[in-house]
């Protein structure tokens, strides 16, 4: 049970990473404007 709950936090906390990642790219693009990152 204990390696149950350890996957889903881990799980969680990498969609926490994965979200804020997307949201500071969509901000870094929005501030960029016509720059783009290759």
């Amino acid at each position: 049970e204990s390696k149950t709950i350890l996957v889903l936090q881990t799980y969680r906390f990498e969609n926490k990473l994965l979200n804020m990642i997307k949201e500071n790219l969509n901000f870094i693009s929005t501030l960029g404007g016509k720059c783009k990152i290759n």
